[in-house]
């Protein structure tokens, strides 16, 4: 009598085990279970940058705010990319992101220069729809997006190079409607001192002055610039040279009403 009952014991048994494999596996797909979404395992992306598909690394990891470094045990993303093939595009280029599940939220940060992180990410910027638009400072990047669900974090790193196409585009503004100026004066004179805080203009958001030793090897940092003499100034928007001089009055008047 006991033998009869064996196997409807055993059909019992796999049906309960089918039914939790089932749950576990719907639960870790990311389906909403009690109010709240939990993953197994990362959810997936992708990533296109002027149509271009993006190769990143993903996973669950962050750093300390205003940091001393990274609290899990997994490498920072400059050495996750070993294996990685950095994209290089065009100034301005456009990051497009569509996540397989929609986060709640979804922020974005980038770095120029890899030592930055080991500071730490001090700042994420919220993404609008679901898109990143670079600047045009040439160079390496280091990329981290962060999307959330409910309590869960997960994140995607991966670079990219801003393609540098004159020779003076790191003196460039780096956003579309605003400004930037350079001087170069000669190392062996004391500097003109325009100073910016002389200079109400808003849409100034980048300065730099350099020395030089000659003419001749002012015009070699920068070929494609008219440098005739020094000192020189020139203003310039984000895409070229707007305005080139060498009087540091009339050079401080054009500051007070250029506009991009």
């Amino acid at each position: 009598m006991k033998n009869k009952w064996v196997p409807y014991v055993f059909v019992i048994i796999a049906v309960v085990i089918a039914f939790s494999l089932d749950l576990f596996q719907s639960d870790g797909d990311g389906k909403n279970n009690g109010g709240s979404t939990t993953f197994a395992k990362v959810p997936e992306v992708q990533l296109l940058i002027s149509g271009e598909p993006v190769e990143y690394k993903s996973g669950i990891f962050d750093w300390i705010e205003q940091g001393t470094g990274i609290i899990i045990d997994q490498n920072e993303p400059p050495i996750m990319f070993h294996d990685i093939q950095s994209l290089t595009v065009k100034p301005f280029s456009i990051l497009d992101i569509s996540f397989s599940e929609e986060p709640d939220h979804a922020e974005i940060a980038v770095f120029q220069a890899n030592y930055d992180l080991e500071q730490g990410i001090s700042e994420f910027n919220s993404l609008i729809k679901n898109q990143y638009t670079f600047n045009n400072y040439p160079g390496t990047r280091t990329v981290i997006i962060r999307a959330s669900y409910g309590n869960q974090e997960f994140h995607y790193t991966f670079p990219v190079i801003i393609e540098q196409t004159i020779s003076y585009q790191h003196q460039l503004a780096e956003e579309k409607g605003k400004l930037a100026v350079l001087e170069i004066h000669d190392d062996s004179q004391k500097q003109d001192n325009w100073s910016l805080e002389k200079v109400t203009n808003t849409y100034i958001h980048k300065a730099q002055s350099r020395t030089a030793r000659s003419v001749e090897e002012a015009q070699a940092m920068f070929p494609e610039l008219q440098i005739t003499s020094l000192p020189y100034y020139a203003v310039f928007n984000h895409e070229k040279v707007l305005y080139q001089m060498n009087d540091s009055e009339e050079f401080v008047k054009l500051l007070r009403v250029v506009i991009p």
